[in-house]
């Protein structure tokens, strides 16, 4: 509404509640027209009374000006600001004065002049207006001419008599348009031309619907866009709506817009900004128009209403023949007060290779959340292998040469018996003999005990093999005996039903899969090149290995819609971490949802290989309870960041790297301003790559950096008494002491000796364990620079330069 004088921002009117602000947080959008977003009263106002003209919309007619043809009228628009408004001024051709009224072409007259509130502070001004003696001094301008004709002069009202404009005090200088002037004329004129297109294409539309005598399409389907947005409340109001022809004369138009094309490119940006990709799980109408066949059915109805419910018909005949088969039910009568737990179909499609034709898939699994605890089951935990003992796996067999291969179990959940009584309903698609339910004598996909008697019978099929569990992870197994004239040594690492095994003997690795296949089934995937979703590539010559997830990272920027986004240098911002406060965000529907998805996916990433984003993937993930659109265009900012160094890879190996383990440790004292907790970081590197990383915020509140650094020097060690203890159960060699570098010496001399009690009296006890393990020489804290310290990274975000020197230290690699 204007820049008002003694006050900050622009002054506007919230377009819902109608009531007028102040902001200087304004965006201008010259796509919407100023006078569409009023909308003309329904009894219009009595302006008579007034000392200035009426709106636009309330004057029936405007005066004619003596001079006036049939052809062409001068017309002039001359706008003239102050401090606080601005008003229209407009007058008839040269010197000749206001003598009649006649009707004339609506569409070449511009608008009267107009007098503001403002104005009439003015004495000078209102005693002009008051004195019946006071000359009209028009103003001369270029005219505007129209591009087509107007509304004919017999449409148009008779003319009332002549309203008053606004006298002008006399001047004897000639008023031109100025360069401003000119341009807006320019603009009314291009606006003419556009209207005259909007109505063109609609006219044509309007013929070719008659012509073809295409049924009525009946109403329009509303455009569901968010509430909160004002533009999509203007068009939802219809405010934008365009007017027609003949009640708005030419020289009043504005910038038009054409609303259809304006809410369809609103409608997809709206759906770009949710980022969020189609599960099978969203329920549709098979019958619905712009039904799309290549997402799977939600469920067993919506697969049996499809085209296609022959081929789902037949998954589901074979997934249930499968069940029999197996031995994994019986049918019974359920007895008198028992719980029966439901079911479901999952159903899905499955691609052998990118392109190729997809397969049906269908999947039985039990409702687990109707289960009772301590009468359905009881103990539910099973371990799975840590990121960092898969890591070691992998490393380790490539700088001794081993064999790695992998394997994937089939049915893996099917194969378990069952200690408890649980009964099911039937699914659909299964006659019972008796109308009964099932007894389940097996496990079950969806029961909450499924993944531990999986894990239970893994772990006795493997003993029977001569496999010990390693009790540092216990999802890792190790095999060193004497077998089939020769000392073997094997690594295996299980994850659910995958298993990576890395042994010096490759008769062994085929032994061990054919009786594990013989147990329960397996897939045997030959030499490792992916595994759950980490690629692994082996150069046995030189004896390295490159790990990365460029696959993985691929698929996530396709799925937001940022293959060839532009893009950053840093995972995150040093100075705005999560943007400016004036930024703009786009509405994101589900927002804790899709945020916390794409964190999870962010984690994924930085667990398994790439700790550069491990402050981001902190920062952000602190944020998942309540996020806002900020943090979530902070996250995209991290895959904007992995797209531009998708082909970095964990090195590790080589002809002159050993095994040997080394540490760093450093720490961000009160980084957080909020809270003021300080941020731990270290690094484990082993074969001259990172093994094991970590950044954490600190649970307790650091009083100096050398607490901090402690701290974090504390934690740093917890993780290489880990590793020094997997290494020895393994019967591998370990170096002794372990070296742990901090660039901090006062945390270095606080762990040696008690030299500062007075200033580390109120540190807790647990973190003073670390020097009873120096004293025994199990490690040894050394002092490196700060600019060197590879952990650095792992504890608050760096500028650009920094940041890149700081990678290249991580042992990262292009390949």
């Amino acid at each position: 509404m204007g820049y008002p004088p003694g006050g900050r921002g622009y002054r506007l009117r919230d377009i819902k509640s109608l009531h007028f602000f102040n902001s200087s947080n304004v965006i201008f959008d010259e796509n919407i027209p100023y006078q569409a977003l009023h909308r003309p009263p329904v009894n219009p106002i009595d302006y008579s009374s007034l000392p200035f003209l009426p709106p636009i919309d309330s004057a029936p007619t405007v005066p004619c000006l003596s001079s006036c043809t049939d052809s062409t009228v001068s017309v002039s628009s001359v706008a003239q600001s102050s401090a606080s408004n601005s008003a229209v001024a407009q007058s008839s051709s040269s010197n000749d004065p206001i003598s009649s009224s006649c009707p004339v072409d609506s569409s070449s007259v511009s608008s009267p002049c107009l007098v503001t509130d403002g104005d009439l502070d003015a004495p000078e001004l209102v005693s002009d207006i008051n004195s019946p003696s006071s000359p009209l001094i028009p103003i001369l301008v270029e005219p505007v001419t129209p591009v087509r004709d107007s509304v004919p002069h017999s449409s148009l009202p008779p003319t009332p008599d002549p309203i008053r404009t606004l006298p002008r005090r006399s001047s004897s200088r000639e008023r031109r348009p100025t360069e401003r002037g000119s341009f807006h004329a320019r603009l009314v004129e291009a606006s003419v031309q556009h209207r005259e297109k909007l109505r063109v294409n609609r006219e044509a539309r309007e013929a070719e619907g008659s012509s073809t005598g295409a049924p009525d399409a009946g109403p329009a389907v509303p455009v569901h866009l968010d509430n909160d947005n004002p533009f999509a409340s203007l068009c939802c109001m219809g405010a934008l709506d365009d007017r027609p022809l003949r009640d708005c004369p030419i020289s009043h138009l504005t910038v038009s817009l054409d609303v259809e094309d304006y809410l369809s490119r609103d409608n997809d940006a709206l759906w770009e900004s949710t980022l969020l990709s189609v599960r099978s799980d969203i329920r549709r109408v098979p019958s619905s128009p712009g039904y799309d066949m290549s997402i799977p059915p939600a469920n067993y109805a919506e697969a049996m209403a499809r085209s296609d419910a022959d081929e789902w018909r037949k998954v589901v005949v074979k997934e249930l023949e499968m069940l029999k088969s197996m031995g994994v039910y019986v049918d019974d009568v359920l007895p008198d007060g028992v719980n029966a737990i439901g079911c479901r179909w999952v159903l899905e499609f499955k691609l052998l290779e990118i392109g190729g034709p997809p397969i049906y898939k269908a999947r039985l699994v039990a409702q687990g959340f109707s289960q009772i605890p301590f009468v359905d089951y009881d103990a539910t935990f099973a371990p799975v292998a840590k990121s960092v003992s898969i890591r070691f796996i992998a490393v380790y067999a490539a700088i001794h040469a081993w064999h790695l291969e992998c394997f994937d179990a089939t049915r893996a959940f099917l194969w378990g018996d069952l200690t408890e009584t649980i009964y099911m309903r039937c699914p659909q698609g299964y006659s019972s003999p008796f109308k009964g339910v099932w007894r389940l004598l097996k496990s079950l996909y969806g029961l909450k005990q499924a993944s531990r008697v999986w894990y239970k019978l893994l772990c006795s099929v493997l003993e029977k093999l001569g496999f010990n569990r390693l009790e540092f992870d216990h999802a890792v197994f190790i095999f060193k005996r004497w077998w089939g004239g020769g000392n073997v040594h094997c690594l295996l690492g299980m994850h659910v039903d995958d298993g990576l095994g890395g042994s010096n003997s490759s008769e062994f690795l085929r032994f061990i899969k054919e009786e594990i296949g013989k147990a329960f089934g397996i897939k045997d995937l030959g030499p490792v090149k992916e595994f759950l979703g980490v690629q692994f590539e082996r150069d046995l010559g030189t004896r390295e290995l490159w790990i990365h997830q460029e696959p993985y990272i691929d698929a996530l920027l396709d799925e937001y819609g940022l293959i060839n986004c532009n893009p950053v240098s840093t995972p995150i911002d040093v100075a705005h971490p999560f943007g400016r406060e004036t930024d703009i965000h786009p509405i994101i529907p589900n927002l804790v949802t899709a945020f916390q998805r794409l964190i999870g996916s962010l984690l994924f990433i930085q667990r398994h290989s790439r700790p550069d984003i491990s402050v981001a993937v902190l920062l952000l993930s602190q944020h998942c309870s309540k996020p806002s659109s900020c943090h979530f265009a902070a996250a995209k900012r991290v895959l904007r960041y992995l797209s531009g160094t998708r082909s970095l890879r964990l090195h590790y190996g080589g002809t002159s790297s050993g095994a040997s383990l080394y540490g760093y440790s450093d720490a961000d004292w009160a980084g957080d301003k909020v809270t003021r907790a300080s941020t731990s970081g270290f690094l484990w590197t082993m074969a001259g790559g990172p093994i094991s990383w970590s950044s954490k915020t600190q649970t307790c509140i650091a009083t100096s950096s050398t607490e901090s650094e402690y701290v974090a020097l504390t934690r740093a060690l917890q993780e290489g008494l880990w590793l020094r203890a997997s290494l020895a159960y393994l019967q591998l060699p370990c170096p002794t002491p372990l070296i742990i570098a901090t660039d901090n010496e006062g945390a270095r001399s606080l762990s040696e000796n008690d030299s500062s009690h007075s200033k580390a009296k109120h540190i807790d006890i647990c973190y003073h364990f670390i020097r009873s393990h120096i004293e025994s020489q199990t490690f040894q804290i050394v002092h490196t620079s700060g600019i060197t310290n590879p952990a650095d990274i792992l504890t608050k975000p760096l500028h650009r330069l920094k940041f890149l020197e700081a990678v290249e230290r991580l042992g990262f690699a292009i390949r």
